[in-house]
């Protein structure tokens, strides 16, 4: 009677039944193919009959792919279609739902997240930027940002409210131009003469409300907006003399400059761009183009620096950008998605926009309760949101400028006001947290981007970081609300409007860049 061979128990379902040395070899290609494996998703290795080194090693021992609910199938050792399979499961055990981030040198961004869900939860890990402490410039402006006793006399408008921001600007000629009535004055930084008179408004025509410098290509021209929608032109350079002045049809809300067109948004939402080179201004109003999408009035108007791209906030908290070069009235599909469609939309009336000088693509949109975003419109694919990282920076206070710092320096500032406050200026004064107050728990809220300690912005400047990611100190400027404020001397300068005490002030702002040591012929042979 011939013996039955004995017959196997159930094998137990292996990725791989190799040698040791085979199934090592094995092992790193499932982790190059697949990625890395968890503990729940860990390959099951069961141990060859002869594992000693001095026994003879066993043959390679089929292999069984695929769910319980197949046919096994026998394969001679792992193949292609055995990787294929076991990539798929892994792919299907793969956590879903959430954003995976890639990092960035210059930031973090929406359109370099891969989003299977419109609505991820972000998690930032233990080794997020915000756990680390911020690098402070030797040029920085919670440093530098202190003021230089230098101020002088101004008057409200005859058309101003209580409430209103003052029109103040400055040119890239480095004068300030404010109002004294309804009058322009202005004021050359760079020199000790007094402020000189440079064009009158006509009384019917209402009170001043907007002053708007032209850019950096015509230094000496500026805008000026009356209450009763009259808009001038004029030249620094030739006072009291208007180079050209039309109506804009309704209450002018905002303007701004790119190289000779003057873009302006009126109270019912309409943005019209104004080529001063044609004359007369009557020729001039007909070939201004118009653009229509805003349902509230605009608030505020902010140039790309190389003048392609136009965004426009209004008073409804939307924010739509305009790509110059189409002519296509559409503004283009950027923002983060609600209710599957993207918008750049606020809470709060939009009352700042900036675009950052180094990232040409980023620009940041604050409004009248404190909230500050910064956008990317690099992607303008539908699927990814154009949202960056920090989402929302909140400082509970009026946002009224925000300030991008010259290269060397990288930092941007943001100047609030609110209601008047009590106590000293010098003891409201607050510089970026130490490192030993950092809480090693909390590293997921981020310390630096969000201190418990923060005082409170009213009236003051609050410094951050280029892309936003960290505070770095708080500076009061007064115990009053502040009426306006501008960027002159290149960023090396700011100046502040205090309605109350009737007075511009003049600030330092950032310090100024180290020049590096020429290196001499000595130098280089040591």
């Amino acid at each position: 009677m011939y013996a039955t061979p004995e017959r196997p128990t159930a094998m137990k379902r292996t990725a791989s039944m190799l040698t040791p040395s085979a199934t090592a070899n094995y092992v790193k290609r499932l982790r190059t193919a697949g990625g890395a494996l968890s503990r729940s998703q860990s390959i099951d290795i069961l141990p060859s009959a002869t594992t000693s080194r001095s026994a003879t090693p066993a043959p390679a021992a089929p292999a069984f792919y695929g769910n319980p609910s197949e046919a096994p199938r026998l394969l001679a050792g792992p193949d292609e279609a055995g990787l294929a399979l076991i990539r798929q499961s892994l792919e299907e055990a793969k956590p879903r739902g959430h954003a995976v981030i890639k990092r960035s040198a210059s930031f973090y961004s929406a359109s370099e997240c891969s989003i299977d869900d419109p609505f991820p939860t972000y998690k930032p890990p233990a080794d997020h930027w915000d756990s680390k402490p911020p690098v402070v410039s030797e040029a920085s402006a919670s440093k530098f940002l202190v003021p230089t006793g230098v101020a002088f006399d101004y008057t409200p408008p005859s058309a101003h409210s209580h409430g209103d921001p003052i029109p103040l600007t400055c040119t890239s000629a480095d004068i300030v131009l404010f109002p004294r009535k309804n009058r322009i004055y202005g004021k050359n930084l760079s020199t000790s003469e007094a402020p000189s008179q440079l064009a009158k408004i006509p009384e019917k025509f209402g009170g001043l409300t907007l002053l708007a410098a032209a850019t950096a290509d015509h230094p000496h021209l500026f805008a000026a907006a009356t209450a009763k929608n009259q808009i001038y032109i004029y030249d620094v350079n030739k006072p009291n003399d208007a180079l050209l002045w039309f109506s804009a049809g309704a209450e002018v809300g905002a303007m701004a400059w790119s190289r000779t067109v003057l873009t302006v948004g009126d109270a019912k939402g309409r943005i019209r761009h104004y080529d001063t080179r044609i004359t007369p201004a009557t020729r001039m109003k007909e070939q201004a183009r118009k653009l229509m999408r805003h349902q509230a009035k605009v608030t505020a108007l902010g140039y790309h620096r190389l003048g392609n791209k136009l965004a426009s906030g209004d008073a409804a908290g939307n924010v739509f950008v305009w790509d110059i070069r189409n002519q296509l009235i559409a503004p283009m599909d950027v923002g983060e998605f609600v209710q599957r469609r993207k918008k750049i939309q606020h809470d709060a009336p939009i009352s700042a926009i900036s675009w950052s000088p180094w990232d040409s693509q980023t620009f940041c949109t604050g409004d009248t309760a404190g909230i500050i975003r910064r956008w990317d419109v690099t992607d303008n694919t539908p699927r990814k949101s154009n949202v960056c990282f920090p989402r929302i920076t909140d400082h509970k206070r009026r946002v009224d400028k925000i300030i991008y710092s010259p290269d060397h320096c990288r930092e941007t500032l943001s100047v609030h006001t609110g209601p008047a406050l009590d106590g000293a200026l010098e003891t409201r004064r607050h510089e970026a947290p130490s490192v030993e107050r950092v809480d090693a728990s909390n590293r997921d809220v981020g310390p630096w981007n969000a201190p418990p300690d923060r005082p409170d912005t009213s009236n003051a400047v609050v410094v951050h970081t280029g892309a936003l990611r960290k505070y770095l100190g708080t500076v009061p400027v007064s115990a009053t609300p502040l009426g306006a404020c501008a960027l002159a001397s290149m960023g090396r300068k700011i100046v502040f409007a205090v309605p109350d005490t009737g007075k511009i002030e003049v600030w330092t702002c950032w310090g100024k860049q180290r020049a590096e040591p020429r290196r001499t012929l000595s130098m280089m042979l040591r």
